[in-house]
């Protein structure tokens, strides 16, 4: 259809005109996402006249319908906007003034450079809807060596960037648009190219399959496409997987794990350097502005994950509830009003005892009441008061046991559905090569039920997903005397309690071919087996080669970050009492040499004034926050490079990571001030 030597010039003619063509047709289209509204607003308030060719190029690839001008003028409206809505708050909270002002900063060049993302999303994505379409082209040739009605048949099957091109290939052919096929798919090649060239050269070679006369040649054209794209697709994921590994690697260590391991430095900046770091800095950077980096890197990066995988469905299932809610028995109750009514309960002691606490000191404060002050604090720091010390876990502990009961309350159900679902699709090869083997020597589709299932009695596989599926449809039939479409797709059909999208269109398209030739669907069951055992082992592959990355984000979230912020959040008391007990050790040798402020001098060179120190209580409390929202930030990377953006297996993890890590970290905390409390009381003791 298009030759080598045409192939190499359209790749060439990206041209300004198809850029500048390709814009005009997105300005009429109705703008629907939140980014393209806010780009037009955007654009009406500060409009602009600017060309910039690699924003153009990075729009087209992105399907975003928006003009560069208008990405210009979002940029920096929301640098203006953010920056005179922050100015009164720098004069409210000066401690962490600082950080006000890059936050225009970093929301700005986020929203510029949101189009380049989008490109590299939609070109990883492009990998997996390529082989998608190039198989439904296959399966649809293997029967009708049609490849406009394959092309428009496909266009029906797959959701997508590619396969909208498709639709409007279709479209433009029956407008008359174009007078051929090959004039349209001429018209999209230098943008495709610029996505997936392995795609282009596979379409092109079905394209001929017109002029290819044998039946075993055209299966021998199909099945050389289709291998094709597939290894290519394999090759391509084994590239992704090494450029990713060393980024993954980097994010862990410098955005999660050397954080948590500084935290060991806060009780020391608290103590002994809280004259010259200001403690809202580092508490306002730990609880906000690092959560939220980490938040970003992590979503690009599990953004950027290879598309060409299974994502399991089950939102089919009968028996799935609804996001936020669960079944306790047949009544649906929703969870976020639960976990409301928990964080309350469990927190409202430690808030009640911080806002006495702080209407205390800034009585104090206002009056002057120095000694009184101080006191204050000290009392506040005591690792003997128990009360102060149960306040400061009480809130990181509301955090916590609040979020996880909202992660696993969302998923501990439906987490079984997806487990079943994901075994049979898993065997699901399998099941087409057995049964793809007797429907090509010629045996209806019901004989072959009944002979797979005989294989694999003879293998010892009757464990094995794909057994339990076609013993459940050949009852079916026997018992109802349904035929299989009625048994796998009827009211009460098989498909109900197997909710797989994957399984349905599989089925759906032997059963439809069944009715032609049966040699023909195990032809194509053989074809969609090859499909989905290359597709797992891109998917063992990344996993595979991603393993040492994803077992020590599983060791830090349920151990290590516990058990550092664990000691850390102790540590922080022990000291500040070391030194209140050295304080009062120095005033008594004061009072037995006669001296008047001479140690009390040294105490405040070393430490500074009592009465400034942040309260080691209020410092636990965000140690222990941090732990969270930490725990739930590598959980969430985790399951990114298992899973993707599976919701289910993400709010599983992050309840199994934060179930662990919270044991460990009170566990680790509580022993930690037994321990320094011990060692307190020996101290003093020992001074008297």
């Amino acid at each position: 259809m298009i030759s080598e030597e045409k192939l190499q010039k359209l790749k060439k003619e990206f041209s300004d005109v198809y850029i500048e063509f390709y814009l005009r047709e997105l300005e009429k289209k109705e703008r629907k996402n939140w980014y393209e509204k806010l780009c037009y607003i955007s654009s009406k308030i500060i409009p602009l006249k600017i060309e910039n060719k690699k924003l153009s190029e990075d729009i087209v690839f992105s399907n975003l319908n928006v003009l560069p001008s208008e990405v210009i003028s979002l940029a920096l409206f929301s640098f203006i906007f953010l920056f005179i809505i922050f100015i009164p708050l720098y004069f409210v909270f000066t401690d962490i003034g600082i950080f006000l002002f890059i936050v225009p900063i970093g929301v700005s060049f986020i929203l510029y450079n949101y189009p380049s993302f989008k490109a590299q999303v939609n070109k990883i994505q492009t990998n997996s809807e390529a082989i998608k379409i190039i198989t439904y082209l296959v399966l649809y040739l293997e029967q009708n060596p049609n490849f406009e009605a394959a092309l428009e048949f496909t266009s029906r099957k797959v959701k997508g960037i590619l396969a909208d091109d498709i639709r409007k290939i279709i479209w433009d052919l029956k407008t008359g648009r174009f007078s051929n096929l090959k004039q349209a798919i001429e018209f999209y090649v230098p943008k495709w190219m610029k996505w997936n060239e392995n795609f282009v050269r596979t379409l092109i070679l079905l394209s001929n399959i017109g002029y290819v006369t044998s039946q075993e040649e055209r299966r021998n054209l199909l099945r050389k496409a289709l291998d094709f794209i597939l290894s290519k697709n394999l090759e391509e994921t084994k590239i992704y997987v090494e450029k990713v590994r060393n980024p993954i690697t980097l994010l862990f260590m410098f955005g999660l794990l050397m954080p948590s391991i500084g935290l060991i430095m806060f009780p020391m900046i608290s103590v002994f350097l809280h004259l010259s770091v200001k403690p809202g800095y580092i508490i306002f950077g730990y609880l906000v502005v690092l959560p939220l980096l980490n938040l970003y890197l992590i979503t690009r990066t599990i953004s950027l994950r290879p598309g060409a995988f299974l994502v399991v469905d089950i939102s089919k299932h009968p028996k799935l509830a609804p996001t936020n809610y669960f079944y306790l028995g047949k009544n649906l109750i929703p969870i976020i009003p639960l976990v409301i009514i928990v964080f309350l309960i469990i927190s409202l002691y430690g808030f009640l005892h911080f806002i006495d606490f702080y209407s205390e000191y800034y009585k104090l404060l206002n009056i002057g009441a120095e000694r009184k002050l101080e006191e204050l604090i000290r009392e506040e720091n005591s690792i003997e008061n128990i009360g102060n010390l149960i306040a400061s876990f009480l809130i990181p502990l509301a955090l916590g046991v609040s979020l996880f009961l909202y992660f696993y309350l969302n998923s501990f159900q439906k987490i079984k559905m997806r487990k079943e679902v994901k075994d049979i699709e898993e065997d699901l090869p399998n099941l087409l090569v057995t049964s793809g083997n007797f429907l090509e020597s010629g045996y209806p589709i019901e004989k072959t039920i009944e002979k797979t299932l005989e294989e694999y009695e003879r293998l010892g596989l009757k464990e094995k997903p794909g057994y339990k599926f076609f013993s459940l449809l050949r009852e079916r039939i026997m018992k109802f005397g349904e035929n299989v479409n009625l048994a796998i797709f009827g009211k009460n059909g098989l498909i109900n309690y197997f909710p797989s999208v994957l399984l349905e269109e599989v089925f759906r398209i032997l059963i439809d071919t069944t009715y032609k030739s049966v040699r023909s669907a195990g032809n194509i069951a053989k074809t969609i087996a090859r499909y989905l055992e290359n597709i797992f082992q891109a998917e063992f592959r990344l996993k595979e080669l991603l393993s040492d990355v994803r077992g020590n984000l599983k060791m830090q979230a349920q151990f290590l970050i516990p058990i550092i912020t664990g000691i850390v959040s102790s540590t922080g008391i022990f000291i500040i009492n070391m030194l209140a007990i050295l304080s009062n050790w120095l005033g008594e040798l004061e009072k037995a040499f006669g001296a008047v402020g001479t140690f009390k001098e040294i105490i405040d060179v070393m430490v500074g004034d009592f009465r400034k120190v942040i309260p080691l209580t209020v410092l636990q409390a965000v140690v222990g926050c941090y732990t969270v929202i930490a725990i739930v930030l590598m959980s969430y990377l985790l399951s990114g490079i298992e899973s993707g953006f599976d919701r289910v297996a993400r709010d599983y993890e992050i309840a199994e990571n934060l179930k662990f890590g919270l044991i460990i970290y009170f566990i680790v905390g509580i022993m930690s001030l037994i321990v320094f409390s011990q060692i307190t009381q020996q101290l003093k003791l020992g001074l008297t």
